[in-house]
């Protein structure tokens, strides 16, 4: 399975609310996201994720994980 996704995010809190104090940058996601069956019941999963801030310097994540039900 392949799998890739991007979001974009500018939170907004009221003008009464304790959030709105805090300073919030616009973010930007870039995911891919891959997942490989191998003999039942083991996969492996990896993604790759580009992160953009408004404000702030960019990021990348990577996960490459196995996992199993035995």
């Amino acid at each position: 399975m392949l799998k890739g996704e991007f979001y974009q995010v500018l939170p907004t809190f009221d003008s009464t609310s304790i959030y709105s104090v805090f300073a919030v940058d616009k973010y930007q996601e870039y995911l891919v996201r891959a997942e490989y069956s191998l003999e039942a019941p083991d996969a492996l999963f990896a993604s790759y994720a580009h992160q953009t801030y408004e404000d702030s310097d960019d990021a990348d994540n990577f996960i490459v994980a196995h996992a199993s039900s035995r």
